[in-house]
């Protein structure tokens, strides 16, 4: 017998229910609906008698299931199930929210003012989602230090995002960071969504450096708006008649200014206020305005009039400071090269280029077949040796070498990312360019003037254009050489623009100043890629803020501040005697008076320019590393030491460490100067090398 609800009329699934399933209504004994379809269990026996299922009434008091005591209302059941529902989605979401999932990490670097991406070094990090900005850094650095070991870790890395900002808060928002949450901002999965590590050093001297300005800001005031184009007519009225049978009867001509057709007779007259019109201003700055220049700058030029009336001692202590401070920018982990002495630059160049090579760290340089280990001596040698190969193959007079291989290849940016090591890594100063080089690096264009430049000119035909037109006493005669076949050669090479019958005697700088300018724009690509390599280390920022006082370091003429003389040298030196009274110690003291001597008169031979000869700079880089005293000065003072025990007649020579700063010299010649002399003279010619002698 089927029962049915009596409130909704849902059969109920147990016969024995006391609830509906469907409306949560109590049953009843007395509701049960008879269905004929299912109450004639004699037909249904009569079909298949095998089946005939007990009723009800027919079944035994042990076969009936035993009811709960206490019964559950419909509100009670419906409760349990919210909360065991509410439970099962918690649960859920909590798995979700610390789920591991995997994004993008990758690495920047400062590179000529803008930080630039290194390719090659994305590494995915697979992480909680529910991490926050730390977790996210420390886990980024741990991943990168694991897979690449130029990679610092113990360097203080900021995280950035995608627009180089740094990942402390939600973009746009004041709430803390949290992965899953920027990715549901982001829109994006999580395998596409890209983190960055940089270097706070790196990030600080990006937002220090100073856009350049394009052309338009140079030519003109910020704010001012830019000056509609002029547009020219012809002095002469002309009616349309006139015109019109003008045409027909003259033939025309372009004017070399605006390149517009006109009639022969009326291009005169045109080319002349085309010409006024058009002025050139590349490089040139008239006299009232680099007046009002001036007077908008008097501080700048009191402070430069400042430095340069102070002593040269005053200026080399000012340097030594500014090099102090930005020998704090090296990253003190070290980096490894191996270079052969007769090729170091080239070595470097091929070290240079390799993807694991950091160049803003401290070098460690072993000299392939030297035994040594670096303390400093052969990082000194190997600055002092580079520079000096750099200075023989790439530049001429203190001017780069016009060398469009090398300019190809960025050896000119490695040669500046090398001069400003040098500088900030203790080694020597690359003192070998040209006023006129440095005044350029600093100042721009404007810096190269006219009569300082012209005698750099080595072109025979710009030589000879230049002095004809100084010989011109009148304007007749400078018009006349301008109209000559040679000379508009030369015009037609710096892209004169000008009307030759219409200049004089006045115009001859606006003429003379594009030929120089055309002879020195030769040098501009190498400067430009050196300057770009001296931003290194933050050196070029500041040599532009300190011209005066970093001069020293670059330019040629200022070398001599940096040779030792023979109280320098002296007076930087201390000598471990033995004890007092003991023979070894009057030994001794006999050997470092004929030392002191040998020191003076190496600095004569040096006063003197002798060639083939030991001078004082060769003993100094034979003790130190190098040939000059560094811009930072050495890191401690020079030891003499004595060697005692030697067999008679022993041919030994003295031997220094450059890592110690030390020269050991043997007392056996303690009696005889002459030997002495000889033995260092042979130690300085065939002891240039780690363990050769």
């Amino acid at each position: 017998m089927a029962q049915f609800c009596q409130e909704c009329g849902t059969r109920y699934a147990n016969e024995l229910a006391k609830y509906c399933h469907n409306c949560g209504k109590q049953t009843s004994g007395d509701n049960q609906i008879s269905n004929s379809t299912t109450s004639t269990p004699a037909s249904t026996s009569s079909l298949n008698p095998s089946r005939n299922l007990p009723t009800p009434n027919s079944l035994n008091p042990s076969q009936i299931l035993p009811t709960p005591k206490s019964t559950l209302s419909y509100e009670e059941f419906r409760k349990r199930k919210q909360v065991a529902r509410t439970k099962k989605i918690q649960s859920a979401k909590k798995a979700k929210s610390n789920e591991e999932v995997k994004v993008q990490v990758g690495v920047l670097e400062a590179d000529g003012g803008k930080l630039k991406r290194l390719k090659g070094r994305t590494l995915p990090l697979v992480i909680a989602s529910s991490c926050n900005a730390d977790n996210l850094l420390k886990a980024a650095i741990e991943k990168h230090a694991k897979h690449f070991k130029q990679f610092d870790k113990y360097a203080d890395y900021l995280l950035l995002y995608h627009d180089h900002s740094i990942v402390q808060r939600l973009p746009g928002s004041s709430e803390d960071f949290v992965l899953s949450e920027y990715k549901k901002d982001l829109g994006k999965p999580y395998s596409k969504i890209y983190f960055y590590l940089c270097c706070k050093i790196d990030l600080e001297r990006v937002k220090d450096f100073a856009e350049t300005e394009s052309d338009d800001d140079i030519l003109m005031p910020r704010g001012e708006e830019k000056k509609q184009t002029v547009k020219l007519e012809s002095a002469i009225n002309i009616s349309d008649d006139d015109e019109e049978r003008k045409s027909f009867q003259s033939p025309e001509t372009s004017c070399p200014t605006c390149f517009r057709m006109f009639p022969f007779d009326q291009i005169e007259a045109h080319a002349n206020i085309c010409a006024d019109n058009h002025i050139d201003p590349i490089g040139y700055v008239s006299d009232d305005n680099l007046e009002e220049l001036l007077n908008d700058f008097p501080e700048i030029s009191t402070d430069v009039s400042e430095v340069e009336n102070t002593s040269p001692d005053t200026k080399m202590e000012k340097m030594k400071d500014l090099v102090t401070e930005l020998a704090k920018n090296v990253q003190p982990v070290k980096i490894r090269i191996s270079v052969r002495r007769k090729s170091v630059f080239k070595d470097y160049l091929e070290t240079a280029k390799k993807p694991w090579f950091n160049g803003r760290r401290m070098l460690k340089v072993t000299f392939i077949g030297e035994p040594a280990v670096d303390d400093g001596g052969p990082r000194r040698e190997f600055f002092s040796e580079v520079l000096q190969s750099i200075e023989r193959d790439l530049f001429k007079n203190g001017m780069p070498s016009p060398d469009m291989a090398a300019l190809g290849s960025d050896k000119f940016k490695i040669t500046g990312e090398l001069m400003a090591g040098s500088i900030v890594q203790g080694g020597p100063a690359p003192c070998f360019l040209s006023e006129e080089a440095y005044a350029y690096m600093v100042e721009g264009v404007s810096s190269i003037t006219t009569e300082g430049w012209v005698p750099q000119i080595k072109d025979k035909k710009l030589i000879n254009a230049i002095d004809q037109i100084r010989n011109c006493t009148t304007n007749e005669s400078l018009q006349k050489l301008l109209l000559e076949e040679n000379m508009m050669d030369v015009l037609q090479l710096i892209h004169y623009r000008g009307v030759p019958s219409r200049e004089t005697l006045q115009s001859v700088d606006n003429i003379l100043r594009p030929i120089v300018m055309y002879d020195f724009s030769r040098y501009l690509p190498m400067l430009d890629q050196l300057t770009a390599g001296l931003s290194s280390f933050g050196v070029m920022d500041a040599v532009k803020e300190n011209r005066v006082i970093m001069e020293a370091l670059f330019v040629a003429k200022h070398s001599t501040c940096f040779v030792p003389t023979t109280d320098q040298f002296l007076d930087g030196i201390d000598a471990a005697f033995s004890e007092d009274g003991s023979n070894r110690k009057d030994k001794e003291v006999d050997i470092h008076k004929f030392f002191c001597d040998f020191v003076q008169d190496t600095d004569a031979l040096q006063e003197q320019e002798s060639n083939g000869l030991n001078t004082l700079s060769e003993l100094h880089k034979f003790i130190t590393g190098c040939e000059r005293i560094p811009p930072l000065g050495l890191p401690k003072r020079i030891s003499v030491k004595f060697k005692h025990g030697c067999i008679e007649r022993c041919r030994c020579r003295p031997t220094a460490s450059t890592c110690d700063l030390s020269i050991t010299l043997p007392v056996h010649y303690h009696d005889n100067y002459s030997q002495f002399k000889e033995s260092m003279d042979s130690a300085l010619i065939e002891g240039k090398g780690f363990g050769l002698l």
